[in-house]
């Protein structure tokens, strides 16, 4: 700013400028957000790939992922296979201690997909569903979720040897948010990244059954030969005498 004097040294005017930075502090708030996200799923894929137990494992990053996207309620849902049919349960949820947890909700134990249909057709397609809770159509979804007080959602598959093993939600309570793109990727990302996890942990459960299964067979076979050798030598033993 400057000021203007007249002849007699009186302040006339002031001209002054200014610069908004309002977009720019913005995008430095998006950035830093951003690098927060993208710490947590880094310390979430480390925690995955260190515990071998992998529920307790997701329920410690669903934590770091919940705090660093100021994200109010994670969870996830597993399937089961039957002869009658798919259904889902819920196992695990991390929430900000707004809202009371609902892990133990008969409610949400043993359903049937085909009545999820308003959205498990997108994620059996391996799609994300996603979006506004006021904005949804289908009025038993929308129930649904404000019983659960989520004002915006995200849910997104999981994968595992290509088949739908489960999906993992988001839910914002305190305001409807508009999920920005880097925010969608990383949180993307990290659900491949549980697909991956629960494929290693299978893998490690089938090699140590096989050894489990080799160990076995080659304990039997140690003790069939030592009951031959003996039920062998017993009658030789006797054709030797004979023979003498």
């Amino acid at each position: 700013k400057v000021i203007e004097w007249d002849s007699k040294k009186n302040p006339v005017r002031m001209v002054g400028t200014h610069i908004d930075i309002t977009d720019r502090k913005l995008i430095e708030e998006e950035l830093k957000q951003k690098e927060k996200i993208l710490s947590a799923a880094a310390f979430s894929i480390k925690e995955l790939l260190q515990n071998r137990n992998y529920l307790d494992a997701m329920h410690k990053c669903f934590e770091l992922i919940g705090k660093a996207a100021q994200i109010d309620r994670i969870y996830l849902f597993i399937n089961t296979y039957d002869d009658q049919g798919i259904y889902t349960s819920q196992k695990l949820e991390w929430n900000s201690g707004r809202h009371h947890s609902q892990t133990n909700n008969n409610k949400l134990q043993n359903i049937p997909l085909e009545k999820l249909n308003d959205f498990i057709y997108d994620l059996r397609n391996n799609k994300p569903f996603y979006g506004i809770t006021r904005e949804l159509t289908s009025s038993k979804l929308k129930e649904f979720l404000k019983s659960r007080n989520a004002l915006s959602f995200m849910i997104l598959p999981i994968f595992v040897e290509n088949t739908f093993w489960g999906f993992i939600g988001f839910d914002q309570c305190k305001y409807e948010r508009h999920w920005k793109e880097s925010e969608f990727s990383t949180l993307s990302a990290f659900s491949s990244s549980i697909g991956k996890t629960i494929e290693r942990h299978l893998i490690e459960q089938a090699l140590e059954t096989s050894r489990q299964n080799a160990e076995t067979a080659n304990m039997l076979k140690s003790q069939f030969l030592a009951n031959m050798s003996h039920e062998i030598r017993t009658p030789l033993n006797a054709i030797l005498g004979f023979s003498e």
